[in-house]
């Protein structure tokens, strides 16, 4: 049965490439590769996967990249448990984003102000109000 029914097609390929699959095992996912188009394309890529991990160069870690790592962590010991659990606003943009908004809806309500919707009047032209828009239906 083909291991992508049975949902064991990662697992299988995985083990396959890795090469911990029993000699036995491995000879059946073999044969069942050269039967299954969907299994091969599938190993085929982590085929491709591994080689292109295999030629990937990891760039080396700063000599003193211990040292700063066992400060941060005995900076992070050294706060209160407070603020160890509830993070800083401003470290995600909390305080940023917040001042945006407020600042959005001030010009917007400055924006709207009863002076600026009366600028489209003519001159001595007065706005109408809502008492002499009823009274002018009768």
């Amino acid at each position: 049965m083909c291991p992508l029914a049975t949902g064991r097609a990662a697992e299988l390929i995985v083990d396959y490439h890795a090469q911990t699959l029993s000699l036995q095992a491995a000879a059946v996912f073999e044969s069942h590769l050269k039967a299954c188009a969907a299994c091969r394309r599938l190993s085929s890529e982590q085929q491709m996967l591994w080689s292109a991990l295999d030629d990937w160069k990891v760039p080396p870690v700063s000599p003193d990249f211990d040292l700063r790592l066992f400060g941060r962590i005995a900076y992070e010991q050294r706060l209160p448990w407070w603020q160890r659990k509830i993070p800083p606003p401003w470290s995600s943009g909390l305080v940023v984003s917040i001042a945006a908004a407020c600042a959005a809806l001030l010009a917007a309500f400055l924006w709207k102000t009863p002076s600026r919707l009366n600028a489209s009047l003519q001159p001595g032209e007065r706005p109408f109000r809502i008492e002499q828009v009823e009274n002018a239906s009768r």
